[in-house]
């Protein structure tokens, strides 16, 4: 049986969409409700949920925080986005970024229906798994949230400001403003953490977020083209290595042990 939790601070709400859901899928969905980013954390840490779907306006923890959470300790699991100050364009931003569903309020309950039977077949064919860090800076743009966004990877530390939901600076490992910008949110994989407050105040960057996530992306991409590049030159030199070894083991060359461990050396 799939597991279901939903995140929202709307009592009623949270009622009668578990009510609904719970009726329609009976032994196929188990829906779990929090109201809160904080009371969500105890059912991830104590269940094994297969889709979240959150609010991001609440108290004691918000959506954004809840997301944070789950970067470092469930980045596996799919999220869909519940949000009163989504647009189109927003949403095909976080399309085009890997991001987690959208869903827009208010919704009808069939909406929602459609999004979560779309999220659990994306978990089981592995289309959607967690969120990606370009994805996460476009809610915090869209929520105008001012804050220090603290982001790990690899045992670097690397920290990222907005204001009202604009970006105004960044810092990296020997690295500030706009090239460090670039360089963390080029990564695949990161670990975030928020603070409520924006430690800078002189903006070091003045470029839109947008135009950062599309260079960033762009970096990543020919970072991946090498990658795939390299493994190819790989593949070919142990190919070519093999050959060799094939070639000698059925020689009579004497001095064929000799050369093997030679081969076997420069392995």
């Amino acid at each position: 049986m799939k597991e279901v939790l939903i995140v929202d601070d709307f009592t009623p709400t949270l009622e009668s969409i578990k009510s609904y859901l719970s009726s329609e899928y009976s032994g196929k969905i188990k829906i779990r409700i929090a109201e809160n980013g904080l009371e969500a954390t105890d059912i991830l840490n104590e269940n094994e949920i297969d889709l979240v779907v959150t609010d991001i306006g609440m108290p004691i923890m918000d959506g954004l925080d809840l997301l944070a959470y789950m970067s470092k300790k469930h980045p596996e699991i799919p999220v869909i986005i519940m949000t009163s100050f989504g647009t189109p364009q927003i949403e095909e931003r976080l399309k085009k970024f890997k991001a987690f569903l959208y869903l827009e309020k208010p919704f009808d309950i069939k909406e929602l229906e459609g999004k979560i039977l779309e999220g659990l077949k994306a978990e089981t064919e592995e289309h959607i798994r967690g969120f990606s860090l370009p994805s996460f800076l476009q809610l915090i743009q869209m929520e105008a949230k001012t804050c220090t966004l603290k982001v790990q990877y690899d045992g670097n530390k690397a920290v990222l400001y907005f204001k009202n939901g604009a970006l105004i600076g960044a810092k990296a490992p020997n690295k500030v403003g706009t090239e460090a910008a670039l360089e963390i949110l080029s990564l695949e994989k990161a670990e975030i953490d928020i603070d409520g407050k924006c430690r800078k105040i002189e903006p070091t960057i003045d470029t839109p977020l947008h135009y950062l996530l599309l260079e960033s992306a762009r970096i990543l991409d020919e970072k991946n083209k090498e990658r795939a590049e390299i493994n190819i030159m790989q593949d070919e030199i142990e190919k070519e290595i093999e050959k060799e070894i094939f070639s000698l083991l059925n020689s009579n060359n004497p001095d064929t042990d000799e050369i093997l461990s030679e081969g076997q050396n420069l392995q």
